[in-house]
């Protein structure tokens, strides 16, 4: 029996520490590299902070986008692009989009539109120019969402600064493995202070 808690606790050990790894390498690269998440993890996760697809998408959803190719983008698929959007200062700044690839245009470009808008997207470039989203712009497919946890994510990119997020983050996760630690000490003094009786 003893030694079949023995084994679970360090299978457990095992898996909390892949599953901080992986997390702790997923912040990393979201961090430093956003543009290559899909590249090395071929999913990622992003969160929807309009609500132009509602009902099938909501403000505050967190959905998992998928590396695609060109090949297995169909007309009703929900896509994530990128497109230029206006900015207060009057410039345009790149952002990703999310929505459904409803028509394909005269010169074989993505028209989209979001469920809850009245008309179909218009793409521009970092100058405002009107142009066509073609799949170079395409940045993924819509896989699934998980309603409601992105609005913590929406209150710490809106309300804090990146960086003590990222400070938060560390801390939370050294504060984890630093409980794990000595949580396993007294265990191994109660183990010795028996094999010595």
């Amino acid at each position: 029996m003893n030694d079949k808690k023995t084994l679970r606790h360090i299978l457990m050990n095992i898996l909390f520490y892949m599953v901080t790894i992986f997390l702790v390498f997923y912040i990393v690269i979201s961090a430093v590299a956003p543009e290559k998440m899909l590249d090395v993890f071929n999913f990622k996760i992003s969160t929807v902070i309009s609500e132009s697809m509602e009902p099938t998408i909501n403000k505050g959803d967190l959905i998992v986008v998928i590396n695609t190719s060109e090949n297995d983008i169909d007309e009703q698929d929900i896509i994530v692009f990128n497109n230029y959007l206006p900015t207060t200062n009057g410039g345009y700044a790149q952002a990703e989009v999310i929505h459904r690839y409803i028509d394909t245009g005269v010169d074989g470009d993505y028209i989209t539109q979001g469920d809850n808008n009245d008309s179909v997207d218009t793409i521009r470039d970092s100058e405002g120019n009107i142009v066509t989203l073609t799949y170079e712009d395409v940045v993924g497919k819509y896989a699934f969402r998980i309603p409601f946890v992105g609005w913590l994510t929406i209150f710490f990119t809106q309300y804090l600064d990146p960086v003590f997020l990222g400070l938060i983050i560390v801390n939370v996760i050294i504060v984890i493995a630093l409980v794990k630690y000595l949580k396993k000490k007294p265990e191994e003094e109660t183990d010795e202070k028996n094999d010595v009786a």
